[in-house]
């Protein structure tokens, strides 16, 4: 899994926005995507839990490289110009080459494994997917009574 993000520097970021979505929709139509999250919202701490709830699969995520000031930014910050995609080991060489021929950064996170588990290294985060399902299906519920 990894992450793409335009550069900030650039005074296009319509442009860029633009780039990133046709360089997902071209990965993906050559069948090189197996999953895909803009980060929209919730970061890619949220990015990554759905990814365990949806899948099925555990997460070992390293996010050093994204690394902020506060742990609470580097996981829950939002970004509409980021998405964090899902591929095989095979196909990194091909997706790094691709992201950064369109001008985008490219951020290797980590690997996906049959844990059932997230973890985030380093930052005391490690939640399986039964303690997030819970939540994830009847949060709402208790919210609103139903």
């Amino acid at each position: 899994m990894f992450e793409f993000r335009f550069r900030s520097s650039s005074s296009k970021p319509v442009r860029e926005e633009a780039t990133l979505c046709r360089l997902i929709v071209s990965l993906n139509e050559k069948g090189i995507l197996k999953s895909a999250r803009d980060l929209s919202l919730g970061g890619i701490g949220i990015a990554l839990a759905k990814t365990v709830l949806l899948s099925g699969l555990g997460i070992e995520a390293d996010l050093s490289s994204l690394r902020t000031e506060r742990n609470d930014l580097t996981l829950f910050g939002e970004s509409a110009a980021s998405v964090l995609v899902g591929f095989t080991a095979e196909n990194t060489e091909t997706v790094r080459k691709a992201a950064e021929s369109a001008g985008l950064r490219f951020y290797l996170l980590g690997k996906t494994n049959a844990t059932r588990v997230l973890e985030v290294v380093g930052s005391g985060v490690r939640v399986s997917f039964d303690e997030m399902s819970g939540p994830y299906e009847s949060g709402l519920e208790s919210v609103f009574a139903l």
